[in-house]
Parts: C-alpha cells; sequence; structure tokens
C-alpha cells in the first residue's frame, strides 16, 4: 500500500509567520526592542524585511514557496537542500546542502527551519548552531519542533542571543504519551516556558490554517484517488521508514 501526502496544499505553509513579519504589531513585539536603535524603538519604528537575507533549511515544496514570497519582499534567499543541484534554482542567491548550515546560519537574518523530522534532522539546530546566528536574527520553524534542540532554543532566546522566535511547530502534543494526572488543557507544549518570553511569537502548529488550504488539501487528495484507480502513481509519495516500529 502506498501513502501519499498532500504537500501542494502546504506550500502556503509559511504565509502566517512571514506575513507576520510585514506586520506592524507582530514585528514589534519580536523585534523593535532588539533590533531597532534606541531613538527608533523609542518612537515604535520598527526594520523592514527588504534587502534582508532569509535563509531556508529544507528547499522542498513549502522552501520553493517561501522563496517566491520573499523576493516578492525584495528578501535576498539562501537555502540548503539534501542534494546539490546542477544550477542554481530562480530566487536563490545560492543553494547548498546540510555541510553548508553553518554558512546558512551566519548569513541570515531570518532563518526558515522547514526540515522534516528525522534520525538524520532531529536536533539538528542546537547550541552551536544558534550560537552561529546573528544576534539580530530571528528563527522560524514551520517544520517540525524536535528539529530544533528545546533548552538550547529556549536558552538562546531567554538570554537574547537571537533576537527572536516564531514557533509554530512544537515538542508536545495533545495526543503524546502524557501522565496520567496530567489535564489535555494543561498540556504545554515544551517543558520551557516560551509563553513568557517577549520574544517568540506562537502558534498551535496552524500558520496554514486556510479556507483556501482546506480546498487544496482536498483537491490533492481527489486527484491521488483518481491516480489510484487510474492506476497512475501517486503524488507526494510517503518514503518509507527505515525502522519498524
Amino acid at each position: 500500500m502506498q501513502v501519499s501526502m498532500t504537500h501542494d496544499a502546504l506550500r502556503c505553509e509559511l504565509r502566517g509567520a512571514f506575513i507576520a513579519l510585514e506586520d506592524d504589531v507582530s514585528c514589534t513585539a519580536v523585534l523593535a526592542e532588539k533590533c531597532a536603535s534606541p531613538r527608533s524603538a523609542s518612537l515604535g519604528y520598527h526594520q523592514e524585511v527588504r534587502q534582508r537575507t532569509i535563509g531556508i533549511l529544507g528547499y522542498g515544496h513549502i522552501g520553493k514557496e517561501i522563496a517566491k514570497r520573499a523576493v516578492a519582499f525584495d528578501m535576498r534567499v539562501i537555502a540548503t537542500a539534501r542534494s546539490t543541484r546542477s544550477a542554481t534554482p530562480e530566487h536563490l542567491a545560492w543553494l547548498g546542502t546540510s555541510d553548508d548550515t553553518m554558512q546558512l546560519l551566519m548569513e541570515s537574518d531570518f532563518v526558515v527551519v522547514a526540515l522534516p523530522l528525522n534520525d538524520d534532522t532531529e536536533g539538528a539546530i542546537g547550541e552551536k548552531q544558534l550560537e552561529a546566528m546573528k544576534s539580530t536574527a530571528v528563527l522560524i520553524n514551520i517544520g517540525r519542533g524536535k528539529v530544533v534542540h528545546e533548552a538550547a532554543l529556549y536558552g538562546a532566546l531567554k538570554e537574547k542571543r537571537i533576537a527572536g522566535a516564531i514557533i509554530d511547530t512544537w515538542y508536545h502534543y495533545p495526543f503524546m504519551p502524557r501522565k496520567a494526572d496530567e489535564p489535555v488543557d494543561e498540556l504545554k507544549p515544551s517543558r520551557f516556558p516560551f509563553e513568557e518570553l517577549e520574544n517568540v511569537i506562537m502558534t498551535p502548529h496552524m500558520s496554514c490554517w486556510t479556507d483556501e488550504h482546506l480546498d487544496r488539501r482536498w483537491g490533492c487528495i481527489a486527484a491521488n484517488l483518481d491516480r489510484c484507480m487510474a492506476g497512475s502513481t501517486l503524488d507526494n509519495i510517503v518514503p518509507r521508514p527505515k525502522t519498524t516500529i
């Protein structure tokens, strides 16, 4: 049996988080105190994303759509992918592999984590990687929570070693195992109090939730059902896991 994903429906995954960077209230909350000059901050000004560098870790379906939108904001876009390409893709200043992660982190004003969670990516962004980021940089995680080391990220944000974070994917979810006496409505997304930090925007894994997103998702499912009935190869087939549970 083949299992597929609705990648096409998720291509706008970053919409909420990315557009928040251009929103006066959200951008001021995350960046004004950390990135603006004292004069600008006192007047309520905030910085722009124009002519800043956005680095995308994971240049897949979602990463490509992010790059397209970032270019519309006149941003410089760099990215990493699993494999090398014969030519630099449209919209990118350069495309590297995981070997170039540190270089991407050092160059970027905004780092977007769009990586899947697997044995190779879990904890891939840890203390060393966060230290490589600019002190004025913002990390945006719309991939999977555990790709970024939980304690290391909280420490970097609390100690203001990076300017801020926009986090949509988390470490704990209501359907995950919990203590018998722990009510579901009291289960927090992390063992660290990210919600107490002033330089964090939190969303509950829903940055892509729109009416149009649901339409695209069902459209992808219907199209794959048609392919299945016709005996054709499905789109976006999920690779078999390396190990079985």
